[in-house]
């Protein structure tokens, strides 16, 4: 290796670092919705491919420099996580049926990376000052993630995704520093090198075509760094045209006997009157609307049934809730449920304004489309009706939710949710006797289905 294949191997290595630093960031700010963004698939190739090109420089390196072992168990560790975040990237396209392969690829790329880095302690490479310190954190760092993800899998109770979601932000962050040890290393063999070095064109070719795909990735991953960067900083941040809106609802909080809190907005119906019943309308944000602002929420929400025309044409309470990130509606694997506390909130605004009990509806949208189902599979006697927007329901209560109006939409396209989250809960609901937008209901529908 020459001069400049350890500079473009350094550049790529340190790209691929920033890009880590940057995902850690935003990792943090939005926790695992950072891999349900617009951007989000597009960055993942990106950084992966950066790294990946860093890293074949790495194994150059060990050819060059005839550390056989380190060589051929660096290769494989690479090919072990090449085909790993193959996976996650199809997974991420919605190639959902791969879900199943993803544990044993995992364990096969965390173990693969403990044999490259026990390599690196204890092979020729160890004599280099900075391949070693890189193996024994390597080491470490893969062990622990082999000994976590194998308890995970084991005992999904004592590892649920919030918890997991955060050793993946603090392992990701912990990974950064091996680059870091590489470029070191790198920049040491640099200083060893004669000052001239003789040039054909052969490499002449090799550093033009290097220099050019260096301004490509450079390119792409300030393209797509700011974009992700910029959707975290709108997941975080409450826009000005949110906050406009929010006033118009009541900001309050629910506590109950046991001290725990629920964040809602409240809008009564116009001109409201305490001798008459009033719907209630209950609206589950998406994962957008995690916080606990109080404001959040209100986004997802469809600005026409705030809307003064709609109010006066459909008097009715709106009652939107906000929970916290790690928790949700329920019917959401691995998240703390928060249905029971919007089920008290309801009682206690039912004691406190004239509301309609036959009358009470719930909809929502993603996470809130997962609650929605929920709600009428667990508690169908509280609802009417429900407009569940690309939700997951649970066939396996299907036969709960025959008596509830059910009005459902879903796109084909949807990367976050599969459509099959909604069709295969509808199909539940037809096998059980009670065909959707029939007179079976005791309250009418007009349809469900998806589009």
């Amino acid at each position: 290796m020459n001069k400049d294949s350890y500079v473009f191997a350094n550049f790529f290595l340190g790209l691929s670092v920033a890009c880590g630093v940057l995902q850690s960031i935003v990792h943090f700010l939005i926790g695992a919705h950072i891999y349900t963004q617009s951007s989000s698939s597009s960055w993942y190739l990106v950084t992966n491919l950066v790294s990946l090109i860093g890293f074949l420089f790495y194994l150059q390196y060990f050819h060059h420099k005839q550390y056989q072992l380190a060589f051929s168990t660096g290769l494989l560790a690479i090919l072990a996580n090449i085909i790993l975040a193959s996976i996650v990237y199809a997974i991420m396209l919605l190639f959902k049926g791969l879900e199943r392969y993803h544990p044993i690829v995992a364990m096969a790329a965390l173990g693969t990376s403990l044999v490259h880095s026990l390599a690196l302690i204890f092979s020729k490479a160890g004599q280099r000052f900075w391949l070693k310190i890189a193996g024994i954190g390597g080491a470490i760092l893969a062990l622990t993630l082999l000994i976590i993800f194998l308890l995970a899998q084991s005992s999904p109770e004592v590892w649920p995704k919030q918890a997991l979601d955060k050793v993946s932000q603090w392992a990701s962050l912990a990974g950064l520093l091996l680059p870091v040890l590489y470029i070191l290393n790198f920049r040491d063999e640099i200083k060893k090198l004669p000052s001239t070095e003789k040039t054909n064109a052969a490499n002449q070719f090799s550093e033009s075509f290097m220099g050019l795909l260096g301004v490509l990735a450079l390119g792409a991953t300030l393209f797509f760094g700011f974009r992700i960067a910029l959707q975290g900083y709108e997941a975080t941040h409450v826009s000005a045209s949110v906050r406009i809106l929010a006033n118009q609802f009541e900001a309050r909080t629910y506590v109950n006997r046991r001290g725990e809190k629920l964040s809602y907005r409240l809008i009564r119906p116009l001109s409201y009157d305490s001798t008459q019943r009033y719907p209630l309308v209950v609206c589950l944000h998406g994962g957008a609307g995690y916080g606990t602002d109080n404001m959040r929420q209100i986004e997802g929400i469809d600005r026409m049934l705030a809307s003064d025309s709609i109010r006066k044409k459909y008097p009715a309470f709106l009652f939107v809730p906000q929970i916290q990130l790690g928790t949700s509606w329920g019917g959401v694997p691995g998240l703390i449920a928060k249905d029971s506390l919007v089920f008290e909130t309801m009682a206690a605004l039912e004691k406190e304004f004239s509301i309609d009990p036959t009358r009470r509806y719930v909809l929502g949208h993603s996470l809130g489309g997962f609650g929605t189902w929920y709600f009428i599979g667990t508690q169908p006697d509280l609802f009417a009706a429900a407009m569940p927007f690309a939700g997951q329901g649970d066939p396996a209560l299907a036969r709960n939710m025959t008596g509830v109006a059910v009005w459902a939409f879903h796109g084909t396209l949807d990367r976050n949710v599969p459509v099959s989250g909604s069709r295969d809960v509808i199909g539940a609901i037809k096998k059980a006797g009670v065909p959707l937008g029939t007179a079976n209901f005791p309250t009418p529908v007009t349809a469900s289905g998806t589009k």
